[in-house]
């Protein structure tokens, strides 16, 4: 009966035990050329390693992510922005960058008048 109390608790504490995952907040701005009138959104998302995720930013645009772990402390980020805003998918741009995790980066796209930058920070956190 002990070892099987004891086989439980290690079994129970390996499975509640979390692993890591990347958090990946994003600040998004999008101004027109020439313009002083800045649209600004804030959002993160807590995804798995070697995953993907889709976010909608205000039911405007459309930021598609994944991340590619390279080694214990550079990820991959390929991004995929769309503007959604007309009812139309619009392809903004897409570009992929190498990150150090716990540094910042920026995405930048020119498009249709308009410039577009995604700020990219990132952090491991603990799964659910």
């Amino acid at each position: 009966m002990k070892f099987l109390v004891l086989f439980l608790s290690i079994f129970i504490n390996f499975v509640a035990h979390a692993e890591d995952g990347l958090f990946t907040r994003f600040v998004f701005d999008k101004q027109e050329v020439g313009s002083d009138l800045l649209q600004s959104y804030n959002t993160g998302v807590l995804a798995e390693f070697n995953s993907s995720a889709t976010l909608d930013i205000a039911s405007l645009y459309q930021l598609s992510i994944t991340n590619r772990l390279l080694n214990s402390d550079t990820v991959n980020i390929y991004i995929s922005l769309k503007d959604i805003s007309s009812g139309k998918p619009y392809n903004v741009g897409s570009d992929a960058q190498d990150f150090v995790v716990g540094e910042q980066q920026v995405f930048k796209f020119t498009n249709n008048g308009y410039q577009y930058s995604v700020k990219i920070d990132t952090s491991f956190s603990k799964l659910p």
